[in-house]
């Protein structure tokens, strides 16, 4: 994620956050522990199905973004292995 200037950043400190930011603010920061601690998991999947290396990577970058857009589809009510 690209860094906010510190003048953005002192703006969005002094607005209100909305319920729903914040809740979207907290889900996405745990999406992307669970995605950082799955990486590995993602990365050597990829890896056994494509043929070369770049065509794994391209995978994987899906996969991360896939798992990104739907966040909100993941209820934690099975594992984040079983959900990816």
């Amino acid at each position: 994620m690209a860094r906010l200037c510190r003048a953005e950043a002192a703006l969005m400190a002094t607005q209100p956050k909305s319920r729903a930011s914040v809740n979207r603010e907290a889900n996405a920061e745990v999406l992307r522990d669970l995605l950082a601690r799955s990486e590995h998991l993602l990365r050597r999947q990829a890896e056994r199905h494509a043929e070369f290396s770049e065509d794994a990577e391209d995978a994987l970058q899906e996969a991360l973004f896939g798992a990104w857009r739907g966040m909100g589809g993941f209820a934690g009510r099975s594992s984040i292995r079983t959900w990816l």
